[in-house]
């Protein structure tokens, strides 16, 4: 979905639990959606995810278990906290960046492998990234332009980090 001004909501996608291709939400400059939770029973995504525009939360997507592809949670100026998620095991990429405001990464606490990496910058207040404070295998980490994270906290980030690069 892409510059749908007066699309509102997404409820009538309450019965869709799985996805074949990508989800796709770009919203940017535009208040038309910000609760996804006509997402609630989605379980999985054979593709990427996208969602850039003006969320307020991503609890709605509890449910996901499987995302192939790639996971990009940018652009969104208004969101404080980034929660949800949290019956999701694996992805191939995780990128969380350009959010103004975004202070903490709450959620994700059953991902346990990040095939590629995850780039996670240019959220300028972001403070906390407790949401990764578990065992996850991941074969990159890049963590950078997040000024407010000057101790990182969560030791095995931190371990692989190369020194003030958070």
């Amino acid at each position: 979905m892409s510059q749908n001004t007066s699309l509102t909501d997404v409820s009538s996608l309450s019965s869709i639990t799985s996805i074949s291709g990508d989800l796709y939400f770009n919203n940017i400059n535009s208040n038309a959606i910000t609760n996804l939770s006509g997402l609630n029973a989605l379980e999985s995504i054979a593709g990427n995810a996208t969602f850039q525009g003006n969320f307020s939360n991503f609890q709605a997507l509890d449910n996901l278990t499987y995302l192939q592809g790639n996971l990009l949670i940018s652009s969104n100026p208004s969101i404080n906290e980034i929660n949800g998620f949290n019956s999701l095991n694996s992805i191939n990429n995780l990128s969380v960046g350009a959010n103004n405001v975004l202070t903490s990464l709450n959620g994700f606490t059953n991902l346990a492998t990040i095939t590629n990496s995850l780039d996670i910058g240019g959220n300028p207040f972001l403070s906390s990234i407790d949401a990764f404070d578990h065992a996850i295998t991941t074969s990159g980490i890049n963590i950078s332009n997040n000024p407010f994270l000057s101790n990182c906290s969560v030791e095995a980030i931190c371990n692989r980090l190369p020194q003030n690069r958070y």
